[in-house]
């Protein structure tokens, strides 16, 4: 609606080159550009963030029957850190998969597990196989897993994480995929940091 009113002040502003001085004419067209500046800004930027936090183009489940049925933009190769299959031995299984594009895709993969202590340690071989260069280290949060960091760049505009804990003591695992472009400058936060 107010983008139609932008030729309509352009055009009165450049009228005003015809009946005034050059002095008023260009007065005239500097105050429309900022009128067109101030009412445009607040709706495109308020249909951004609409977008952004109400999205139709995504998906959100913690439905375990859904283990690992994705949205067609997210890379198959980044789920080689999850189990094919959720092992026999599981429980106390926690799933959720949520899924956004706006501009960007904005995902969080998550699913914890206990284990019995032969899937335990066969997943655990099985990550540094697949992953020789894993950095591993103390995780930050909670003292009792250690982290397996395939891809882990956290910052204040976007992050990305591809890991997995193990704790050797309660033989819980956990892998994580969370990623995005804009973080809303820390506002927006993975799964696993929420939990």
């Amino acid at each position: 609606m107010i983008f139609a009113l932008i030729p309509g002040i352009l055009a009165l502003a450049g009228l005003g080159f015809n009946f005034m001085n050059k002095g008023k004419a260009k007065t005239i067209l500097r105050i429309a550009l900022v009128v067109i500046v101030v009412l445009s800004t607040p709706l495109f930027v308020g249909r951004t963030m609409l977008i952004g936090f109400i999205n139709p183009f995504g998906s959100k489940t913690e439905d375990i029957g859904n283990y690992l049925v994705v949205d067609d933009y997210l890379s198959r190769e980044d789920f080689r850190i999850f189990p094919s299959a959720i092992p026999e031995s599981a429980t106390d299984v926690t799933y959720y998969y949520r899924y956004r594009y706006c501009v960007e895709a904005d995902y969080d993969i998550y699913l914890e597990m206990r284990l019995s202590r032969d899937d335990f340690e066969a997943e655990k071989s099985r990550i540094v196989r697949m992953f020789p260069d894993v950095d591993v280290k103390p995780n930050e949060r909670d003292a009792k897993f250690t982290d397996y960091r395939v891809t882990y760049k956290p910052s204040a505009l976007s992050y990305y994480y591809t890991f997995v804990s193990f704790s050797e003591s309660t033989l819980e695992v956990r892998y994580i995929i969370a990623g995005t472009v804009d973080s809303a400058n820390g506002a927006i936060k993975p799964y696993f940091l929420e939990k």
